[in-house]
């Protein structure tokens, strides 16, 4: 997540009136929220002849209006999705003992307070438990935010402060109903699992911090595109079928990389470069199959691993290039892996509930007593920073403590100085972490509320393999069940780059989660081991309200003009554009399907466009929708829908197709055909071609 701010002098004063304005004292933030949550028994999980898995996928694209998290104060307020996002839903049950549901969210992060939510309402139809539930955010920094159980991510994880019910609502709701999905379709099932190095989409975007470490050696390479973690692990899960043979269900995949290929100045929901690593493989399989495949996609060690976008190249095109190229290799991992499938595989979990406030050391090993934040994390980090103040003393990456450098804080830098724990109430901190395991055959996932830095995850590895048994391989699972900033090595905190100075814990964090992670593993294989789970949890948010509020409507749906072709220009897609006046924003339903591509055949029948059998509608790629923020006298709002990247075939007529809402029937735009010099360049003639 990028911090960022605008110039010197007027971001420290905007920055304070910020802290002050928002904070428990008073201020712009009056009205507060409360949520009890209560710890509720699943279903009793019952043994099984076999391996049970069932898998689901769920729109959780909310209507207009939630703000994006990710860049903080530089990011926008979404006013529809380029790529919809999703909640894909995996539950696994061993023959004996409970079952594990994985959740894979088009989210910034998972949240404490939305994971509880879930465990609550999952609780009444399912057997998966809280310490066996997972969510996971892909870390995209193109989705809504305002969802944490904490006040200081709600607050400056986006644009816009505040948490807003309605929404939280319903994204615990939706999440629930894909786990609850998943396991109303369990079946007898196998699995495997592997790994594949996938080199030339990512690079070290903080390599000075990273040489600082002090087991890399004197020589290490300065290639930004070596330091980084290429190996993307899968879970492959194949469901017995009704004729009697076993098919793919779903995939379970972990690559590190950040979500910011897709730029702060983007006003569209998406899931950055997961939406098409997802798709890909999820396309060509639903294609071959004939129906649903589900492809979860989870992040690793990605804290300085960023997308390898070219310069000044940041948008949805870099995004489709690396999102489908790693989606490619993917696909590959997934077919080597059909030869290592089986049903004997152990699948367990075991989690615990760390209130840092109180629980502050493991060993010798201890936290601050307070967090806190670096000045470094204001300017933001490479993705994402803001001018001259990136370049600025004390916001620059690297400016550090030259007096009281051995404080439990260490050389960082403290945001406001003196005044920030007189603006920043402690009590605002995410401080309830969930430490998770799940085993899936001979891989563990050590699932952690931090953004994790390359060589942080390599020695929480590193002490995790000391305890686990010898045929378990682990890795790191970040931003799952929580968000708590970065997590990075005492040499990299010491180096007070956009990273260290958004390890809010002090130097010794990263040490800290390490050990933790490391009992926890050594603790799996214990029959009688449980997990330390508490009874109830209570949450303290200011409310805010950001989606559209309720409007009357009398009036039809009608275009706003024919469709209009846009040329491609340097960075940028071409597409065709429709407007039209539809139900309002508050009713829509954005997550459900609203437009889809007819083409008209020689006989002068109309039907779905389809590309290698793939339909192109809003579950795709290339269509967008947006709310234009305008409305007419009988209460209709207007809307756009744009084809990116379209065909250009000679002589063929296309047409938008808006699909029904709320009593408004089925509506087409004017039929269009392309014009002249509309073919659109771009490097993704072989987007649907198999390898």
């Amino acid at each position: 997540m990028t911090r960022p701010a605008y110039s010197g002098l007027l971001v420290f004063l905007l920055g304070v009136w910020a802290f002050g304005c928002s904070s428990a004292r008073g201020g712009l933030f009056k009205e507060r929220v409360s949520l009890r949550i209560q710890h509720q028994n699943p279903l009793p999980s019952k043994d099984a002849r076999t391996l049970l898995a069932g898998a689901a996928k769920v729109d959780i694209t909310p209507s207009p209006g939630m703000p994006l998290a990710g860049y903080s104060t530089l990011a926008k307020r979404a006013i529809g999705f380029r790529t919809r996002l999703y909640a894909r839903a995996l539950y696994l049950k061993p023959k004996e003992g409970p079952p594990i549901a994985i959740v894979a969210l088009d989210l910034l992060s998972g949240s404490e307070l939305l994971q509880r939510r879930v465990a609550e309402i999952v609780a009444k139809k399912t057997d998966v438990g809280v310490e066996g539930l997972c969510l996971a955010g892909t870390h995209t920094h193109s989705g809504p935010g305002n969802y944490f159980g904490s006040v200081f991510y709600n607050r400056f994880g986006s644009n816009l402060a505040g948490f807003d019910p309605k929404f939280f609502d319903f994204l615990a709701q939706r999440v629930a109903n894909a786990v609850v999905s998943a396991y109303e379709s369990r079946r007898p099932a196998r699995v495997a699992t592997g790994k594949l190095a996938v080199w030339g989409f990512t690079r070290n975007r903080s390599m000075e911090a990273y040489l600082a470490n002090q087991n890399m050696p004197k020589l290490a390479s300065r290639d930004v595109h070596r330091a980084v973690n290429p190996w993307l692990w899968m879970v492959r899960v194949d469901g017995l079928s009704q004729g009697g043979a076993y098919e793919p269900l779903a995939a379970l995949s972990s690559f590190s990389i950040h979500g910011t290929a897709v730029p702060p100045k983007n006003a569209l929901y998406s899931a950055d470069v997961f939406a098409y690593i997802e798709r890909e493989l999820e396309g060509q399989i639903e294609t071959e199959a004939g129906r649903p495949f589900v492809h979860l996609v989870v992040n690793g060690t990605h804290a300085d691993n960023s997308p390898d976008y070219a310069p000044k190249t940041q948008g949805f095109l870099e995004a489709r290039r690396i999102g489908v190229g790693v989606g490619k290799k993917a696909l590959s991992l997934f077919r080597r892996l059909e030869k290592g499938l089986r049903q004997d595989v152990p699948v367990r979990s075991l989690a615990v509930e760390l209130d840092l406030f109180k629980e502050r050391c493991v060993e010798d090993v201890c936290l601050c007593p307070r967090p806190v934040v670096g000045a470094t994390l204001m300017a933001g980090a490479e993705d994402g920073q803001p001018p001259v103040i990136h370049a600025l003393w004390p916001f620059k990456e690297g400016s550090r403590r030259l007096l009281f450098k051995h404080s439990c804080q260490g050389r960082k830098l403290h945001a406001l100085g003196p005044l920030q724990p007189l603006l920043l109430p402690k009590s605002d901190f995410p401080h309830l972490a969930f430490l998770q395991v799940l085993q899936v055959g001979d891989l563990s996932m050590l699932a952690v509320p931090f953004e994790v830095s390359l060589e942080m995850g390599r020695r929480i590895v590193r002490a995790a393999s000391k305890g686990a048994p010898q045929a378990v391989e682990p890795i790191v699972i970040s931003c799952a069940n929580g968000y708590f900033g970065y997590l990075t090595t005492p040499e990299e905190y010491s180096m007070q780059h956009y990273e260290g100075g958004h390890t809010l814990y002090g130097k010794m964090s990263g040490p800290f989660v390490a050990l933790k992670m490391a009992g926890l593993l050594e603790r799996l294989g214990d029959e009688a081991a449980q997990s330390d789970i508490p009874e109830s949890w209570s949450y303290q948010n200011y409310l805010s309200r950001f989606l559209p509020p309720e409007r009357d409507y009398t009036g039809e749906r009608r275009a706003a003009g024919a469709p209009i072709y846009k040329p491609s220009k340097k960075n940028q897609e071409a597409f065709f554009a429709f407007r039209w006046y539809d139900v309002p924003p508050s009713v829509i339903r954005f997550h459900e399907p609203l437009v889809l591509i007819e083409a008209e055949g020689r006989d002068g029948a109309w039907s779905i466009l389809r590309i290698k059998g793939i339909p192109q509608n809003d579950k795709g790629y290339d269509i967008s929708v947006a709310y234009l923020g305008k409305s007419d006298n009988e209460g209709m709002g207007l809307y756009e829908a744009k084809w990116y990247n379209p065909l250009s075939l000679a002589g063929s007529r296309y047409r938008f197709v808006i699909l029904p809402r709320e009593g408004q029937p089925v509506f087409f735009s004017q039929a269009f055909s392309q014009v002249e010099g509309s073919r659109s360049e771009h490097v993704f003639s072989d987007l649907y071609r198999s390898e």
